[in-house]
Parts: C-alpha cells; sequence; structure tokens
C-alpha cells in the first residue's frame, strides 16, 4: 500500500505567454471609487497623472458626483500685486494664482473673495467687479450695483439716502456662479441679487438682514438674521426678455428657546449638499458670562464659541436640529463659501462629525480678528464632544501668515478635462 505524500502541490507557474494584469488596466469604476476617497487635491491630480488610461478613466467621471475634496485657505499677503495666495490642507502647500486687470492690464486686480468650483471674486480699481475661474481661465463681468443699494437697509429706510459712503470694494459682500447661466449675491444693503450673464442689471430683491446663500437642488436660497429662509428664482416674462425675481418663504423665523443668544454676537452659515440644505448658527459668549470651566474647553480668549446645526425640513417648512452628527461627513464653514465633505483617513486633525471654520472670524462681516498666530490655522467644533479645539497648519513661508476667514474649493472639473 503506497504512501501519500503530505505536501501540498505548488500550482504551476505562469505561462510566459500570459503577462500579469497591469496597474493600467484597473477598471474606470474603480478609478472612480478610488478618486472619491482621495481628500486631497494634490492626491487626485496626482492619480490622474499615474498613466494615460487613468487619466482616461478620470475623465470619464462626473464632476457634479465626485466628493469635495479638502479645502484650501486664504492666506494674508503681501501687496505686491503679484498675485493670490492659498494654503492646501493638510499638506501645507502654497498656490499662487495670478488675475490680470480686466481694464488695465498693467495693473494689478485686487482679490475679493475666495469660493467654490475654482471661482475668485475680483475688483478693480475702476470700480468693476467680475468673477475669474482659476481652472478654465474663464471671466464673467458683473454689471454695477444700484446706488439705492449701495447703503444697508436701515439708512435706506432713514429717508433721503444720506448713508455713510462706503467703498466701492465693499459694495458686494458675496457672490456665488450657481451655474453658468446664474450668478447670486448679497449687496451692502442687505439684499439679495440675481444676474443672467448678458443682462444689463441685477434682479434684486430686498431681503431683510440677509446673512447667506446657497444653491440647491436648482434654487437659491438665502437665510435672514432671525433664521428665516427663502428660496430664490429668475423667471422669464411673458414677452422673454425681462426676468423677474420671484421669491418664496419656505422656512418662517424659529421660535427661539435659548433668548440669550440672540442677544449675542452671532454668524449664520447655508451649507448645501447633493440631498441636505444645512445651517450652521455660530455665536460668541463674551468671557464674562462664560464660566471658568468652560473657558478650558474653548480656543478662543475672549469669549466661547457655541455653535449647532440644523437641517431645513422644507415640506414641513422647519429647522430640525442635528444632534447625532453628519454621518463621517465635516462641514467647512466661511463667509465666502461653505460645504460638505466626507472625511475619512487617519489625519485626527480632520475627522467627521465636525464643523471647521477658518482663521478667527468676528461676527462682522468679512473680518479677522488678529490673535498673534505665526502660522495659519483653523478651529473645529467637534459635535459630540461638544468641544472647539485649534488646528495649527503647517508655517510655509513666514511672509504668508495669518489667514483670511474664507475656504477656497478647488474645481473637480480641472480633474475631468
Amino acid at each position: 500500500m503506497g504512501l501519500s505524500s503530505s505536501k501540498q502541490r505548488r500550482p504551476p507557474p505562469p505561462s510566459p505567454d500570459v503577462p500579469p494584469p497591469r496597474w493600467s488596466e484597473i477598471p474606470p469604476d474603480l478609478i472612480g471609487l478610488i478618486l472619491s476617497r482621495l481628500l486631497y487635491h494634490g492626491d487626485r491630480l496626482n492619480l490622474r497623472a499615474v498613466c494615460r488610461q487613468w487619466r482616461l478613466a478620470v475623465r470619464q467621471q462626473n464632476p457634479h458626483t465626485l466628493e469635495w475634496s479638502l479645502p484650501w485657505i486664504r492666506l494674508r499677503t503681501t501687496t505686491d500685486g503679484d498675485g493670490f495666495t492659498f494654503q492646501s490642507l493638510p499638506d501645507g502647500k502654497l498656490h499662487r494664482f495670478r488675475a490680470a486687470n480686466v481694464l488695465d492690464p498693467s495693473r494689478p486686480a485686487l482679490l475679493r473673495s475666495s469660493g467654490d468650483d475654482g471661482w475668485l471674486e475680483l475688483f478693480n480699481p475702476g470700480d468693476t467687479y467680475y468673477m475669474c475661474n482659476t481652472c478654465s481661465g474663464a471671466i464673467i463681468r458683473l454689471p454695477r450695483v444700484p446706488a439705492r443699494h449701495c447703503v444697508k437697509s436701515a439708512e435706506v429706510g432713514g429717508g433721503g439716502g444720506g448713508g455713510e459712503t462706503i467703498p466701492s470694494w465693499s459694495i458686494i459682500r458675496k457672490v456665488m456662479v450657481c451655474s453658468p447661466g446664474l450668478i447670486a449675491a448679497i449687496l451692502y444693503s442687505n439684499a439679495v441679487g440675481l444676474y443672467r450673464p448678458g443682462d444689463t442689471s441685477w434682479s434684486v430683491y430686498p431681503a431683510p438682514e440677509c446673512n447667506d446663500i446657497a444653491f440647491y437642488r436648482g434654487k437659491l436660497y438665502s437665510v435672514t438674521d432671525d433664521e428665516s429662509l427663502f428660496a430664490h428664482e429668475l423667471v422669464n416674462g411673458s414677452d422673454e426678455t425681462v426676468s423677474h425675481h420671484v421669491v418664496e418663504q419656505v422656512i418662517k423665523a424659529r421660535n427661539n428657546h435659548d433668548e440669550r443668544r440672540r442677544h449675542f454676537p452671532r454668524v449664520l452659515y447655508l451649507v448645501a449638499s447633493r440631498d441636505k440644505l444645512l445651517m450652521v448658527v455660530k455665536w460668541i459668549v463674551p468671557r464674562r458670562a462664560v464660566s471658568r470651566s468652560i473657558r478650558k474647553n474653548t480656543a478662543e480668549g475672549d469669549g466661547a464659541i457655541r455653535l449647532k446645526v440644523f437641517e431645513a425640513d422644507l415640506e414641513m417648512g422647519r429647522w430640525m436640529e442635528v444632534k447625532n452628527g453628519l454621518d463621517g461627513h465635516a462641514i467647512f464653514a466661511s463667509r465666502s463659501c461653505s460645504k460638505l465633505v466626507r472625511l475619512s483617513g487617519h489625519d485626527q486633525r480632520f475627522q467627521g462629525d465636525r464643523v471647521y471654520f477658518p482663521g478667527c472670524e468676528s461676527p462682522i462681516y468679512r473680518t479677522t480678528v488678529y490673535t498673534g498666530d505665526d502660522s495659519p490655522s483653523c478651529r473645529f467644533y467637534d459635535m459630540r464632544k461638544n468641544t472647539i479645539t485649534k488646528v495649527f497648519l503647517n508655517k510655509g513661508d513666514a511672509k504668508y501668515q495669518q489667514s483670511y476667514p474664507e475656504w477656497f474649493f478647488p474645481s473637480p472639473q480641472k480633474l475631468c478635462m
């Protein structure tokens, strides 16, 4: 009786005529999955540059369905007129953009604010606003704002139009490119303006104390100081040449159970994702009103930052407080733009269920409180621990110190071109 060998037979070696699979043969749908999992814009660009097949696979992805990558933070730069500087998270790399003055190429353009999808709001000394896309180089020139919207609504109500003269670069407080055919803005008078490229003027709705705007499911939404939510649309008139600004109030002012915080300085942000419209309410409790134990858990020296997140229930017309986190997402909120970003990875500085805001933003519109930090920084509110933590970014070049309270989101379309 023979004995069988206890050793396992090794598989035969591969035939030399059958080469092993190559990296370039990864299916496009798997490339798309990998692309969405990369949090850093630079890593996404590197993936596209691996080989021709991967570049083609990235080009097949729909940029409108890609998850947002981590934003960049705008830095305070020297006034040398040589461009604008941003720092990417979390690698700390510096990125420079240059934009010529559309009226006089020999003079530098001024950067008013950063935004999303690669758009920057620029201003010429000739009182001209325009949008410039850092990806495509496209330029959208904006019409002048009517004089009556260059003063606050309270000043207009006082009669006579004798309000304080403001710098021309402050007339537009926030502007966003909703789509190729629609631009939206918050004007100095707190009104909401809509503009279609090719029109000669803004279509303005004098919303009371507008705090922020966001584009969600084909409509522009604005939130006011009392947390009322309005939906805005531009519709053609009977002759299809005149656009009418149609406004509907979809959520009435919220019954505030915490009356105290209404009297504290605060900021409201609207955050639109594919399936949610969120509102972030951030307010600062003065130091004298904060207990010593709470001060130890805050990153602010002059008071404690408090924050709540709400989701818009448009069917029921109400705000619903979000208490159980953001399902692995994080909110990056700033005056210029706000986004919901899915975070995954081992970098403890950037995790889900948090709200990040850059620099040290004052409740006064578009101002920064200088904290003496040599390195740019941001802060995050942990929704589960109810704490505020400060995150220092890489220092980089010493002349790029102190960040503006603005995020900038590179365009996903740059990857898919």
